[in-house]
C-alpha cells in the first residue's frame, strides 16, 4: 500500500510497448483442457498454512473450468480488507466503463469576442481565462504551462482573471474508513478533480536553488546551520491547514537520478496537501505568469455562464490504459482515488456522493459485467479504507471475468517478479511458470492476486489474503511458499 510514485509521462508512454500484444480470443480459445484436481498431498499442506498466528485464506480458480468450481478454497468465501487489491476492482471498473483509450482532457479557452487590444502596445488582452480540470492524477505543472501556451499562440498576449472551475469530486476529502492520522506522507494524497503534481509539494534541487511547484503555500527558511542536514518539508499539522514549513539547506543536496523505468517515490522531501485544490490553484498561477505574465490570483470554484463562441484548447493525459498499468504495478494510490471518483463524476446520480456513486458503479459492474456474485463492499479506489469487504472466491470471479471479456489484457497490466510491488522478496517459480499478480498490504493483511500460466495464455486466478502476521517478512514467506508449491503442481500439467 505504501509504494508512491512520481508518474513520468515519458516513461508511460515507453511502458506502453509491453501492452501491445496481448493474447487474443483465439489464443484463449485455444487454451488446455481444465486442469486435473490438487492432489491430496497438496490440499494437506495448504490446509496446515498458517495455524494460530495467521489466518490464511485462499481461492483457485482454474480458468479453463467453464463451472466455475474453485480448485481449492480455504475460507474463500470471508469477505476481508484486502488492502491494495481493491485497486483490481478500480481497474476493471474503469476498464469497463471507459475503455483503454480513455483520455482525461483538461482545458482552457477564453471568449474571443471580449479581447481587447492596447492601442499603444498591440497587445491582446483576455479578460478571464477559463480552466476546466479533468482529474487527471499525471497532471504537471509543465502541462499547464503547455497548455497556456497554446492559448497564448492564438494571439492572447495578457490574462486579467484566471477562473478555475468547481470541483465535482466528493467535498469528503477522504474516503470512508481512511485513518485521519495517516500523515502526510504522498501515498496518502486526497484526490480531487483539481488534481496537479501528484496532490502533493515536491521539492527539487536546481541550478542554484530548490524548485518547490505551488510555493505559494511555504514558508520557505534557508539557513548556513542546515548546510549538513537534508532538507525537511512538513505540513504544519497541528493547525491542520495547508502551511508547510521548509528548512532547506543554503546549496541544494545531491539526489540520486532517476533511472529504470518506474520512479517509485517522488524526490525528497515531499509532503501532500490536504486541500488539494488550493494546490491547484496556485501550480495554475505560476504556470499562467511563466507564459502570460502578471495575472491576479485564480478564482476557485468559478461558477458563472460562459460566454459563447468559447475557444477551447485541451491537455490529453495518457491513455487509460498506461495509468491503469502504473496504478497497478506501484500500487499508485492517488491513480486509483482519481480513477474510482472519475467514473462517478461522469454519471452524476442526485442526492449521491462521489464515494457512494463510484461504489454503485463498482458493484453493478461486479455483478452484470465480470459475473461477481454475492457482492459486498467497495468504498475507496485505492484500498486504504479498513471499510473494503470483498472474499478470496469473489476477487478470483473478478479476474477469471476480466479473461474471459479481454483476454490477456489484464495480465499484461500486473507486475511480474521483480517488477514494482513485486520487487520485494518476489517468489523463485519453477522454470516455465508465468506469474503475473496485484499485492496488498495494509497493517496486518498481506494479500496477493492474480493469474498462473506456463508460457501461454493465464491458466490459474488465484487471491492469497493473510492477516493477522506480527511481521511483513512472516507474510512473505508464507506466501512465496504457497505460491512455489502452486506453480510447481502447474508446471507438472503444462498441457
Amino acid at each position: 500500500m505504501r509504494h508512491w510514485w512520481w508518474l513520468l509521462p515519458g516513461l508511460l508512454m515507453a511502458a506502453g510497448g509491453r501492452l501491445d500484444h496481448p493474447s487474443s480470443p483465439q489464443a484463449a480459445a485455444m487454451a488446455a483442457a481444465p486442469l486435473p484436481a490438487l492432489p491430496d498431498s497438496l490440499v494437506q499442506w495448504l490446509d496446515r498454512q498458517g495455524g494460530q498466528a495467521l489466518l490464511v485464506q485462499l481461492a483457485i480458480l482454474d480458468l479453463a473450468d467453464t463451472t466455475g468450481a474453485l480448485l481449492y478454497g480455504r475460507q474463500a468465501e470471508q469477505r476481508q480488507t484486502p488492502a491494495s487489491l481493491i485497486k483490481l476492482c478500480t481497474a476493471a471498473l474503469a476498464y469497463e466503463l471507459q475503455g483503454p483509450r480513455h483520455r482525461l482532457l483538461t482545458r482552457a479557452g477564453y471568449d474571443p469576442a471580449a479581447l481587447v487590444v492596447n492601442p499603444h502596445t498591440g497587445r491582446r488582452r483576455a479578460g478571464a481565462l477559463y480552466v476546466q480540470p479533468a482529474g487527471d492524477p499525471t497532471l504537471k505543472r509543465r502541462d499547464l504551462v503547455r497548455l497556456f501556451q497554446h492559448v497564448w499562440q492564438d494571439g492572447v498576449d495578457e490574462v486579467g482573471e484566471l477562473r478555475i472551475m468547481p470541483n465535482s469530486f466528493d467535498p469528503l476529502r477522504l474516503g470512508p474508513g481512511w485513518m485521519w492520522d495517516d500523515g502526510s506522507d504522498p501515498f496518502t494524497a486526497r484526490p480531487s478533480l483539481l488534481t496537479v503534481q501528484g496532490n502533493s509539494l515536491v521539492a527539487e534541487p536546481g541550478p542554484v536553488a530548490w524548485d518547490i511547484p505551488g510555493s505559494a503555500l511555504l514558508d520557505l527558511r534557508q539557513e548556513p546551520a542546515a548546510r549538513n542536514v537534508p532538507a525537511s518539508l512538513e505540513r504544519d499539522w497541528p493547525a491542520a491547514r495547508d502551511r508547510f514549513v521548509f528548512l532547506s539547506p543554503l546549496l541544494p543536496a545531491d539526489l540520486k537520478p532517476r533511472s529504470g523505468r518506474w520512479w517509485v517515490r517522488p524526490p525528497e522531501p515531499a509532503c501532500n496537501v490536504e486541500y488539494p485544490d488550493s494546490l491547484f490553484r496556485s501550480v495554475c498561477h505560476e504556470a499562467a505568469q511563466e507564459v502570460f505574465g502578471t495575472t491576479r490570483p485564480p478564482r476557485l470554484n468559478w461558477t458563472g455562464a460562459l460566454p459563447r463562441g468559447m475557444a477551447w484548447f485541451r491537455h490529453a493525459g495518457p491513455p487509460l490504459v498506461q495509468v491503469l498499468d502504473s496504478m497497478l504495478t506501484e500500487s499508485w494510490n492517488l491513480g486509483a482515488e482519481c480513477l474510482f471518483q472519475g467514473v462517478a463524476a461522469e454519471r452524476p446520480q442526485p442526492g449521491k456522493g462521489g464515494w457512494e456513486r463510484a461504489a454503485l458503479l463498482a458493484q453493478e459492474v461486479m455483478r452484470d459485467s465480470l459475473g461477481v456474485t454475492d457482492w459486498l463492499r467497495q468504498v475507496d479506489g485505492s484500498g486504504l479504507s479498513r471499510y473494503n469487504a470483498v472474499a478470496p472466491r469473489q476477487f478470483v470471479q473478478l479476474l477469471a471475468g476480466m479473461e474471459r471479456r479481454h483476454p490477456g489484457q489484464l495480465a499484461a497490466l500486473l507486475p511480474r517478479p521483480g517488477e514494482g510491488t513485486m520487487r520485494v522478496s518476489p517468489p523463485l517459480l519453477p522454470a516455465g511458470v508465468d506469474l503475473a499478480a496485484k499485492t496488498g498490504t495494509l497493517r496486518g493483511v498481506s494479500s496477493l492476486a492474480g493469474y498462473l500460466g506456463t508460457g501461454g495464455p493465464p491458466r490459474v486466478a488465484f487471491c492469497l489474503i493473510i492477516t493477522g502476521q506480527q511481521s511483513a517478512a512472516q507474510a512473505l514467506r508464507v506466501r512465496n511458499e504457497i505460491l512455489v508449491r502452486l506453480a510447481a503442481w502447474l508446471a507438472s500439467n503444462p498441457n
